[in-house]
């Protein structure tokens, strides 16, 4: 009888087991879904976070890199510099030559000579020719930024003749001749005078002080730019007539 009822109770507690045992499984089943699918929301939900935070970085070193383009102002470099300030100046430090000149005889417009009979007469010309180096000319090309950094001066020139007073005088009374050569020359003899008087100013040595006062000048300016550079001078050409 007992054995009878102990088999009674197995068989019970099996059928209890088997009955518990699917809805077990179905629970876990639903559970696991339900953490599949928070998993997923999560895992969408990082990626949309990631992606909005990549798109506001990149829109905030857009908006800093065009801020700095904005306000930080164009690199200046030391050529610039220069160029937009020294040819400016134009010509810098022009040298004046006064010259005091004796012409030969030369013939009056109605063909009548200077030199009268038994009178002797003596013409002088006063002048002043400007000489100096046109710093307008400045291109690039006239300078050399690898070191040592240097600067070419373009070639000094004659700027302007002028004739300041033409004189006729008689030797003898050391009065001024009846006859005025100045008021009576010729365009061609007055262009002859100029370039005579350019001729000895070229002799004097105008160009080379010209090109050398002009030197010292743009050194102290580009000092004053906090410019390290040398600057050379060009040698000027050879005086016509020598």
């Amino acid at each position: 009888m007992h054995v009878f009822n102990a088999v009674k109770y197995i068989e019970c507690q099996l059928l209890m087991k088997e009955s518990v045992l699917p809805s077990a499984i179905i629970h876990s089943k639903f559970l696991m879904w339900i953490a599949l699918i928070i998993i997923m929301l999560l895992g969408i939900s990082y990626v949309g976070f990631k992606a909005n935070k990549q798109h506001a970085a990149s829109a905030s070193s857009q908006d800093l890199t065009a801020a700095a383009s904005v306000s930080s102002p164009p690199m200046v470099t030391p050529a610039d510099r220069i160029l937009s300030t020294l040819p400016q100046l134009n010509v810098l430090v022009p040298v004046l030559y006064s010259t005091q000149m004796i012409l030969p005889q030369i013939s009056v417009q109605d063909g009548s000579a200077l030199w009268q009979p038994n009178q002797q007469q003596l013409t002088i010309v006063q002048g002043t020719v400007l000489a100096g180096v046109d710093l307008s000319e400045l291109t690039r090309a006239n300078l050399n930024l690898s070191a040592p950094a240097s600067l070419q001066l373009p070639l000094a020139e004659m700027i302007s003749v002028h004739l300041d007073d033409v004189s006729t005088y008689d030797i003898k009374t050391g009065q001024k001749s009846a006859v005025q050569l100045g008021t009576s020359m010729t365009e061609s003899q007055l262009e002859e005078v100029r370039q005579q008087m350019k001729h000895n100013a070229c002799m004097s040595g105008i160009l080379q002080n010209s090109s050398e006062s002009t030197r010292k000048e743009v050194e102290v300016l580009l000092k004053s730019m906090n410019i390290d550079m040398t600057v050379n001078v060009t040698n000027p050409l050879p005086c016509e007539g020598t």
